[in-house]
């Protein structure tokens, strides 16, 4: 088991340089939140998943049967958002 904030952006010295304004670089809170969790992705490691090419041909087609499946339920998604969207503001408007 390793221990409480082994790696990622708690072991990184990214964050720290950039809340010392590493060349006067000043960033929101939000902002480093944001690069916080770029690094607790492993996006610097690899820009995707399946650009790390360690995976077994049965890995990468259960990979891509999900993306598959993601994608195919992001239609559906963006139409649920739009019509709660649509909702709120019809319950707001009529207030």
């Amino acid at each position: 088991m390793l221990p409480p904030r082994h790696r990622g952006a708690a072991a990184s010295k990214l964050p720290a340089m950039l809340r010392k304004h590493h060349n006067d670089v000043r960033l929101s809170g939000e902002e480093l939140a944001k690069i916080a969790c770029w690094i607790d992705l492993l996006v610097p490691y690899c820009g995707e998943f399946r650009e790390d090419h360690a995976w077994s041909a049965k890995d990468l087609a259960r990979y891509n049967r999900f993306l598959a499946k993601r994608r195919a339920m992001e239609s559906t998604e963006r139409a649920n958002i739009g019509a709660w969207i649509e909702k709120r503001e019809t319950v707001s408007t009529a207030r």
